[in-house]
């Protein structure tokens, strides 16, 4: 992404037409049997976080239960130095919040997507929370990172995604303060039998992750899912 948008020499320009090319391919796409935005949309989840540029979970969330909900969306305005977080009432069930940490398609210049986006997203949204008052995220927001249980779906541990999100905004959380939070994490690819492999993924996994106060579900987003509706 950072070659493609130094050879078109206008980064906004090659956003738009990454958001035009995904919004292309969601229209032809089929849903998913198990949809995971549908089965967390019936929940009574007021606060939800997501790094996708889509606005599959605020679909999700609009059509759930007979449709009551109203969801509201928000995207980080991570390029823009001095801005304080949108006052914001504070979410319930019926009117959850859906914040786009990495930008929305709708927004196009809001998307993280190059390697310069990271970089000056985490100058602009990690360090100023460190040593300003005031932090970049919105309260509510702020709020269900530091004092709610996180369920981590759809990344992996060499996912940038992951890191900026834990590592970064997560870090000033004292152990004291920690809270205890799911992963699903999908295996890496090993060269030699599933059974060894699990057993090693797993143990490192469980190791590496545990420091973090994060257990670990080994499987697909499907398989967890399908858990969750039968104990549902």
């Amino acid at each position: 992404m950072q070659y493609a948008a130094f050879i078109r020499d206008d980064p906004v320009e090659f956003k738009i037409e990454v958001c035009e090319y995904l919004k292309g391919e969601s229209r032809q796409s089929l849903p998913a049997k198990l949809d995971p935005h549908s089965t967390i949309a019936e929940f009574p989840i007021k606060t939800l976080i997501t790094t996708n540029y889509d606005n599959f979970m605020v679909e999700a969330l609009r059509r759930a239960q007979g449709g009551y909900k109203s969801p509201v969306a928000l995207t980080a305005r991570w390029w823009e130095l001095g801005t304080t977080p949108t006052d914001l009432d504070v979410p319930t069930a019926e009117k959850p919040l859906v914040y786009h940490l990495h930008g929305n398609w709708d927004e196009p210049r809001s998307l993280v997507l190059t390697e310069d986006d990271y970089i000056a997203y985490m100058v602009n949204m990690l360090h100023r929370g460190d040593y300003s008052q005031a932090s970049p995220l919105p309260f509510p927001v702020l709020d269900a990172m530091l004092n709610r249980p996180l369920l981590f779906i759809g990344y992996s541990l060499q996912d940038w995604n992951f890191w900026v999100l834990f590592r970064g905004l997560l870090r000033a959380i004292s152990d004291t303060q920690r809270r205890r939070h799911i992963s699903v994490q999908l295996l890496p690819d090993l060269d030699m039998s599933v059974a060894e492999a699990e057993v090693k993924a797993k143990k490192y996994l469980e190791r590496y992750l545990d420091r973090w106060h994060i257990s670990i579900y080994i499987g697909s987003a499907d398989d967890f899912f399908g858990e969750l509706r039968n104990k549902m």
